[in-house]
């Protein structure tokens, strides 16, 4: 992949310089591995024409269909949703698209994990609470009572 850049004198319209990086497909790729630590979410680079340039994990992303491009193209939005998979596309200033994929699953066990973390903290705060309140009120009415 290569990114080009020029910069030209805004009086005289000539250029001062320009430069071109070279970028091997594979060290692109390893930075989208770098993005994620979980590798159900699949994170692809995807040109305008439908292919792949780079990926985060080639074994979860398959090659996507027309319809996908052609759903892509039509959004308006940065989020949409596929067969059981969330999708979150930018698209970048050159025409393609940065896609992460997000399956259904994924979202629903990280809720699963919040809930549990919820009624566990629940469970030990409240008896705690209760328990502290007991203590205090029953420290301030023994006050009263002598």
């Amino acid at each position: 992949m290569a990114c080009c850049r020029i910069l030209k004198d805004t009086e005289t319209k000539r250029i001062r310089y320009a430069y071109i990086l070279f970028l091997d497909i594979k060290e692109f790729s390893g930075y989208l591995e770098e993005s994620f630590a979980d590798k159900n979410i699949a994170s692809y680079i995807l040109t305008d024409q439908g292919q792949i340039i780079a990926q985060n994990s080639p074994d979860k992303v398959s090659q996507p269909d027309k319809e996908l491009l052609e759903s892509l193209k039509k959004q308006t939005g940065t989020f949409f949703y596929k067969n059981k998979i969330n999708y979150h596309c930018v698209k970048l200033q050159n025409g393609w698209y940065h896609i992460t994929e997000i399956p259904d699953s994924y979202i629903s066990e990280n809720v699963r994990v919040l809930i549990q973390s919820i009624l566990l903290t629940l469970f030990f705060s409240l008896p705690l609470t209760i328990l502290t309140i007991l203590l205090i009120s029953k420290r301030l009415t023994k006050k009263i009572r002598i």
